[in-house]
């Protein structure tokens, strides 16, 4: 095993996932033997991470593909990522070069991979509800946020038997079964008079997050108040979005923004040991300032501007965070692994 070349680091995680053991050490472990020694873990995160960019793009530009040949591609694009996720892991401490900037990198862009997947699966769930769509948008980030927001107050990650691994593992079968016509007239025939088994992976997706976040609050013994505020605004910026006239594909990115730019400066509050703040207050300000002019129009012609104003600052200010904690963490990037001493070779 390579020495750890950050020792003043280590990744704190619980992890009680039915399903990760085996998967690492039965499957991704055979990819493992074809990763050059040179590339390192940050690379490995970006390029898996990648496939999912690719897949959202395909989301919002179908490029005339046949349901079938889609759905197709969306599982092929999924599995890259997920194998993609694991090996960078088992190359930073194949490697050791664990460091905070990886663990930050992989993390953060999970927060948008998690909202990516749940468009792709709107691409196929024929139910025409924007309150469906950013309902499950929201209990997604509100999880996701909570996990870090439990990462910051206990000092671990903490993920439990059924999680996300265990989750990506369902999206991806999802869209397999899509692929054959067996499979789509199954997901369209009625489960429950209107309501046809679409439903099914809306209604699953939406408690597994819900309980994520009650069993994160349950171990906390309280809500941060932070977390709360959060909670609230994030909630209120969806009516604002449900009620609005936008797209969908401008709503995904102004949720994305918020809910982005809050949860990542939970996880620098947790690497830098800094308090654990407020959502950003510009920013929640003017949400709130949309929700009161949905119930009391005061903006006029001025909504439109204001909207994309705010929606250019969250993503600015998102933008600019993620850079100050890449300056923070320069000294952690590698652009190559240096090759291993003869000492760790006849170690290994």
């Amino acid at each position: 095993m390579t020495k750890a070349r950050y020792p003043e680091y280590s990744y704190n995680c619980v992890d009680y996932s039915i399903t990760l053991g085996f998967f690492k050490k039965y499957y991704v472990a055979h990819y493992y033997k074809w990763v050059p020694q040179k590339i390192t873990a940050n690379q490995i995160t970006l390029i898996s991470c990648s496939a999912l960019w690719v897949l959202f793009a395909m989301v919002w530009e179908p490029g005339g593909f046949a349901i079938g040949s889609l759905a197709l591609w969306f599982s092929l694009l999924i599995h890259f990522y997920i194998v993609g996720d694991h090996l960078d892991g088992m190359h930073a401490k194949e490697t050791g070069t664990s460091s905070p900037l990886g663990e930050f990198i992989d993390h953060y862009l999970d927060i948008y991979n998690s909202a990516i997947l749940i468009a792709a699966c709107f691409v196929f769930i024929r139910i025409d509800s924007p309150w469906v769509y950013y309902g499950m948008l929201w209990i997604s980030y509100l999880a996701f946020a909570a996990t870090m927001v439990e990462q910051k107050e206990r000092g671990e990650l903490y993920f439990g038997p059924i999680g996300s691994l265990e989750g990506l593992f369902l999206i991806q079968a999802f869209f397999v079964t899509w692929v054959f016509p067996a499979g789509r007239e199954l997901w369209r025939s009625s489960m429950w008079n209107d309501f046809t088994w679409e439903w099914a992976i809306v209604i699953v997706g939406a408690l597994g997050c819900l309980f994520t976040v009650l069993d994160i609050l349950i171990r906390l013994k309280r809500s941060p108040v932070p977390f709360n505020v959060f909670g609230v605004a994030s909630l209120a910026l969806c009516y604002v979005l449900v009620t609005g006239t936008q797209s969908q594909f401008t709503g995904w990115w102004f949720l994305a923004f918020y809910c982005g730019n809050y949860t990542g400066q939970v996880m620098k509050s947790y690497f830098l040991n800094t308090a654990h703040e407020m959502p950003d207050k510009l920013s929640t300000l003017g949400i709130f300032i949309l929700l009161t002019d949905c119930a009391f129009p005061f903006l006029g012609g001025l909504e439109r501007g204001f909207f994309i104003s705010l929606g250019t600052y969250m993503g600015g200010l998102c933008l600019l965070n993620f850079v100050r904690i890449l300056v923070g963490f320069k000294k952690y990037w590698l652009w190559s692994n240096p090759a291993p001493s003869n000492a760790e070779v006849e170690a290994s």
